[in-house]
């Protein structure tokens, strides 16, 4: 089963504090939460037109990506900025180099991510989303402290 290529709703935004969830296989999260107002929403977007739609929908932020069809990629500064200038939501940027499945970052993919971070920061990206393994498929920590340093010295995550 493939994802949809229009929008995909993502439940990990959604764990308010104080409520249990727990990670399917698919990679989609079940919640259970005290009332539909302690959930938030958050939907990955990969176009102006489909974070409208978001944001129409009842989204409560937006993840902004590119080629969502691909797995999500960086978004472009432009698109970031057209939808700061038009959307009432937060707007968080997925932070991912390139295609492909594992996760695992050189340190010059590393550098581009922090290029990346410090761009759309500076064009008001709210926050980011990022992650990455090392070959084993455990988290490389390294790289993960990297970018948490450089994303936490103006902006959240």
């Amino acid at each position: 089963m493939g994802w949809p290529k229009q929008l995909i709703v993502t439940a990990a935004c959604a764990i308010a504090s104080k409520k249990e969830y727990f990670c399917l296989p698919s990679g989609f999260l079940l919640i259970r939460a005290m009332s539909s107002q302690d959930i938030k929403l958050e939907v990955c977007v990969d176009s102006i037109r489909s974070a409208f739609a978001a944001e129409d929908g009842g989204a409560s932020r937006i993840e902004l990506c590119s080629a969502l069809g691909e797995g999500g990629l960086t978004p472009s500064v432009g698109t970031l900025k057209v939808l700061k200038d038009s959307l009432s939501l937060p707007i968080f940027c997925m932070l991912r180099p390139r295609r492909g499945t594992d996760f695992v970052y050189d340190d010059r993919e590393i550098c581009a991510v922090l290029m990346d971070m410090d761009l759309l920061r500076a064009n008001g990206a709210d926050g980011f989303v990022f992650g990455s393994l090392n070959p084993d498929r455990s988290i490389n920590v390294e790289h993960c402290r990297q970018t948490r340093k450089t994303c936490t010295r103006t902006s959240s995550c």
